[in-house]
Order: structure tokens, then C-alpha cells, then sequence
């Protein structure tokens, strides 16, 4: 199965000849850091984990891969799995060329 195609073009010099062209700089562009926000507005159809009342008190916690797990306030005796937050979780990440 292939994969692409690569044409690769090859200068032969004498040394002499070699260092009137400087070597290009191939290297990766620099780690960056991004600030990722995400916003929780609203939960429904959660299940109820009182099943006598059919309440929950219900809280969200999230992480990316790499940072620290990060939660909102609790809404106590939720109905319904219903919930309102309105809440924003703010994650430093790091990026680079080699990032997914």
C-alpha cells in the first residue's frame, strides 16, 4: 500500500564548492503555550444516583491529558439530572509541531 511519493533533489560538491551555501535551518518552531477555556452551561438526563428521592447532586470535572483535573461547584438535589452552571475551567497547554 503507498504511502506518497518523495523527490529528493542531491547537490554534489567539491568541499570548496560546499561552503559558499550555507546549510538551511530545519529545525521544529518552538513549544508554545495556548490557554484553552472551556465553558459548562447545562447537564440533563443524568441519571439519579438517590434512586429513593430520583435527585443527584451533580458537579462536572474535566481534564486534558497533561494537566491537573479541574471541577465546578455542586448543585445539591438536582431533579431530573437538571443542572445550571455557567461556569468556565481554564487549561494551560503546551503545543508543539509534534503534538496530536
Amino acid at each position: 500500500i503507498g504511502q506518497g511519493i518523495i523527490e529528493c533533489f542531491v547537490d554534489i560538491m567539491k568541499p570548496e564548492e560546499a561552503t559558499i551555501y550555507p546549510p538551511d535551518d530545519i529545525h521544529l518552531p518552538p513549544k508554545q503555550i495556548f490557554e484553552v477555556r472551556l465553558v459548562i452551561w447545562k447537564t440533563k438526563d443524568v441519571p439519579a444516583m438517590d434512586s429513593f428521592e430520583g435527585m443527584s447532586d451533580l458537579f462536572v470535572k474535566a481534564w486534558i491529558e497533561g494537566t491537573k483535573p479541574q471541577e465546578t461547584d455542586t448543585h445539591w438535589r438536582c431533579k431530573r439530572g437538571k443542572a445550571s452552571f455557567n461556569w468556565r475551567l481554564l487549561f494551560d497547554v503546551e503545543l508543539s509541531q509534534n503534538s496530536r
